[in-house]
């Protein structure tokens, strides 16, 4: 992992709520990891849709520009426009990102941002396994911040 990564995966686990997680190889092996996670009230939620409305819109503008092509790309991106919207007013909670390390190599593997359904999958950049990404089993869930 170069520097640059480094340091976003640093500003990364500043925010939202960490949570510990088990990664698991395909032959059952085990390793620790971390993920930041963080929920989103109703507005947040409008918010997200409105900026993802407002993209498809802009890019229907900006392919009006393009000869020929804008008979298809002004439609398909008007009509993607509330797919879009709703695909990013649906999810409540979110994993922002993590890192651990991979099970089968022991490499580093940073957690990609993924809506919070456990469990989730990612593939170690190292080896390419595809590692299972679990909620650790801990004896007390973790406090959570209420957010206004």
């Amino acid at each position: 992992m170069d520097d640059a990564a480094r340091a976003r995966l640093a500003r990364l686990m500043t925010r939202g709520v960490g949570r510990q997680v088990t990664l698991v190889g395909p032959d059952g092996e085990h390793a620790a990891g971390e993920v930041r996670t963080e929920r989103y009230d109703a507005r947040a939620r409008v918010l997200r849709a409105v900026r993802a409305a407002v993209l498809c819109l802009a890019a229907a503008a900006v392919s009006v520009l393009i000869p020929v092509a804008h008979f298809v790309l002004v439609p398909c991106f008007v009509l993607a426009c509330p797919v879009a919207a709703w695909k990013a007013y649906r999810p409540t909670r979110m994993v922002l990102g993590g890192h651990g390390s991979c099970p089968s190599c022991g490499a580093d593997l940073v957690i990609q941002r993924a809506e919070e359904r456990f469990p989730l999958r990612d593939v170690c950049t190292a080896c390419r396994v595809s590692v299972t990404i679990e909620l650790a089993r801990t004896r007390a869930s973790p406090v959570e911040p209420k957010h206004a």
